[in-house]
């Protein structure tokens, strides 16, 4: 699905006469700022604000003439003289290439126009909203350095669901049917997209539910608050008694930044929940974005039920169906249209900083795991066949001949499943502690939203240590290799120590020991990890089960044939399951390699070039390597960053080098993440077909 489109990209800023707006990029060049006067009084304003908070107007028919002058006014106070000219040129060249026009507002710099409802944008002509057309879709953004990439997920879509709504806060809000209505609105779109409630409303309960698991979707259900002496934008959570606890989005963000799948958040403040016509989520919304969250969703107005409902639906079913982001979005803005026509279609507001609105990709990595999770169910069917054979001797003679080959394979599995989950609780430890803790040292301990940040990494980092021992006891480790995991809860006591005494010295020493742990293990686990997939007696099994089937078919004629279908499709999904996870763990065995070579360049490069320079001839061949055979995207990324550090190093300059080395080494890394979250999703469709194998066993007695 192609997600081309052109940009017409608006800056506006304040002057000394009122406001200025530049067209900053077209697909026909740029035009100089040129004089926006507001077509309404403050007072106007305001007055148009409150009747859009009253719910009987945004749900009538009848209030749509009155959005239309609103519309149109500020459609002909924008687009005049050459922007217009430009606009209209823009819009012919779209057509004529097919692909959409995306206008882009970027109001930063003249903050007071974000509580205009753009989303309301009228082209009376064509009688025309332009959110409402899939040509001409509205994103709010900000001048940012870099458009953040798409990544590779595999299904199902992940919605994490907060709903806080502490007493006392403000207008009561009704959690319990809104977390209803979400999950009504997602019914009907089985396992393509799966929504997870947070238990509480709290920070620390979010920090332990982002380290377990990566979800794609944040949706918060609740209050915010936006006060300029606060620092801007803000959440109301919950604290662990219950009463309101205010969260910066800054920390906020922060936090969500680290979870790299999660690329969207999508703010809602149900019906009632709103005491003014401001948008407090705006505020929210751009410091999100600043802290590298790719797109965020900020509900400007409150939203009936029945809107609420037919939003999520469509637009969650269209984001699991791969659609860019504000494709989505027009589309469920246009079923609230058509199936309510109220003017709720203009609530939600999108501040995106994805270049093409595609969060996510289904590239080959995702499509292997889609692939072997059908394999697995097909493999599963054909061992729960078998096992219902068993009665029948000729089967059961022939079982018991690879008896020792079934017996090691799920041990095999198990020990498999408990080697990748400590490698990614390591993965955990380096994202949701090490790399936020190192961001807070500096801070240490004169600041106090630092102490409290550390505090809840204090808490992710207990609930980790206690994961690993568990894994450690599942992947059974042996005393001499399991050492670290004693450091790991040194460093947590460290930590701890540090916070109590508001002692720097403590918070260093738990990072050194971090850093040695993070250093060595995850590339000593892949190593064992590497074996044990290696010697996986998939084959032999595999062997067994065709070898069983061909005895059938030939010499049993009473036996079921559905049973024997099942069973032969069994053999032929093992063998791809078996094909696929043995290039998976080759795949990621380099990936892991080239990890620990840029992360020892890495630790030196702060000094001099040298060992860059001599290095660099091993890196390019291993990237080399892992690009053969595929034209992915993000084999063509890493080529392109990979020719830009060659340039700066022939340059020699250190501060380019830098640079282009940690935009490499980020592509690299991005890439190996989604290679490791490949492995562990096949770790986990092979640990599927150990039930049925253990039933087999258990009937061979």
């Amino acid at each position: 699905m192609s997600s081309t489109m052109l940009d017409f990209d608006l800056q506006f800023s304040a002057s000394a006469d009122g406001y200025s707006v530049r067209l900053v990029n077209s697909s026909r060049g740029s035009l100089p700022g040129q004089p926006f006067v507001l077509p309404f009084s403050q007072a106007e304003m305001t007055a148009f604000v409150d009747q859009l908070l009253v719910a009987p107007n945004r749900q009538s028919s009848l209030f749509q003439g009155r959005v239309k002058s609103f519309g149109g006014k500020l459609y002909d106070a924008l687009f005049t003289g050459e922007l217009r000219v430009s606009l209209g040129r823009c819009l012919d060249e779209a057509r004529a290439q097919g692909v959409p026009l995306r206008i882009k507002l970027r109001l930063h710099e003249a903050p007071e126009l974000a509580a205009l409802p753009w989303e309301f944008l009228y082209h009376a002509s064509r009688d025309k909203f332009l959110v409402l057309d899939m040509d001409t879709p509205l994103v709010h953004s900000l001048e940012l350095a870099e458009a953040v990439s798409p990544i590779a997920i595999a299904p199902p879509l992940r919605i994490l669901a907060i709903f806080s709504n502490p007493p006392g806060a403000g207008p009561p809000l009704n959690v319990e049917a809104e977390w209803q209505i979400l999950q009504e609105s997602l019914a009907d779109l089985g396992q393509r997209v799966v929504v997870e409630r947070l238990a509480a409303p709290t920070l620390p309960a979010l920090q332990r539910a982002l380290s377990r698991q990566e979800p794609h979707i944040l949706h918060f259900v609740g209050h915010g608050l936006f006060e300029d002496e606060a620092g801007g934008g803000m959440l109301l959570f919950e604290d662990e008694r219950g009463d309101p606890a205010l969260v910066e989005a800054e920390r906020l963000g922060r936090l969500l930044a680290n979870v790299r799948n999660l690329r969207l958040a999508v703010l809602n403040a149900c019906e009632g929940g709103r005491t003014s016509a401001s948008d407090p989520f705006a505020g929210v919304a751009q410091t999100l974005l600043r802290q590298g969250i790719p797109a965020v969703i900020a509900m400007q107005f409150p939203i009936s039920d029945t809107a609420s409902l037919t939003f999520s639906h469509e637009f969650y079913a269209s984001l699991a169906d791969g659609h860019p982001l504000d494709r989505a979005l027009t589309g469920a803005r246009l079923a609230i249209y058509t199936r309510h026509g109220s003017s709720e279609w203009a609530t939600p507001r999108l501040f995106m900083h994805a270049a093409d609105g595609v969060l996510w990709r289904m590239d080959e990595t995702a499509q292997r795991v889609e692939e072997a999770s059908a394999d697995a169910d097909r493999t599963r069917a054909g061992l729960n066949a078998l096992a219902a054979l068993m009665q029948k001797p000729i089967v059961r003679d022939a079982v018991v001949a690879f008896q020792t080959d079934l017996e090691a394979t799920g041990q095999q599995i198990e020990l498999l499943a408990g080697l990748k989950d400590l490698h990614d609780h390591l993965h955990n430890v380096e994202f949701q502690c090490y790399r936020m803790i190192e961001g807070e040292m500096a801070r240490f301990p004169a600041d106090d939203l630092a102490v409290e940040n550390l505090l809840d990494n204090e808490l992710t980092l207990q609930d980790l240590v206690e994961k690993v021992r568990q894994s450690a006891d599942r992947a059974v480790l042996s005393q001499d290799t399991r050492a670290w995991i004693n450091d790991l809860a040194e460093a947590r006591r460290l930590l701890r120590a540090a916070l109590q005494g508001k002692d720097p010295q403590s918070l260093a020493g738990c990072m050194r020991l971090l850093r040695r742990i993070l250093t060595k293990e995850p590339s000593r686990i892949n190593e064992r990890l590497n074996r044990t997939a290696g010697s996986l007696r998939l084959g032999p099994i595999e062997s067994t089960l065709t070898i069983v089937a061909e005895q059938l078919t030939t010499v049993e004629a009473s036996v079921d044939p559905e049973a024997l279908r099942q069973l032969a499709a069994g053999v032929e999904a093992l063998g791809r399951l078996a094909q696929t996870l043995a290039q998976t763990v080759r795949d990621h065995n380099l990936w892991q390699n080239l990890d620990v070579e840029l992360r020892r360049v890495d630790a030196v490069l702060v000094h001099d070039l040298d060992e860059l320079i001599f290095s660099w001839p091993d890196v390019r061949r291993m990237a080399a390597d892992l690009r053969r055979d595929t034209v992915a995207p993000w084999a063509e990324t890493l080529a392109r960053e990979e020719e830009q550090l060659d340039a700066a190093l022939q340059s020699l300059n250190l501060a380019l080098v830098r640079r282009c080395f940690f935009r490499f080494r980020r592509q690299a890394g991005i890439r190996f993440y989604q290679v490791d979250a490949e492995l562990k999703n096949l770790c986990g469709e092979v640990a599927r077909i150990a039930a049925p194998l253990d039933s087999i066993l258990r009937l061979l007695g």
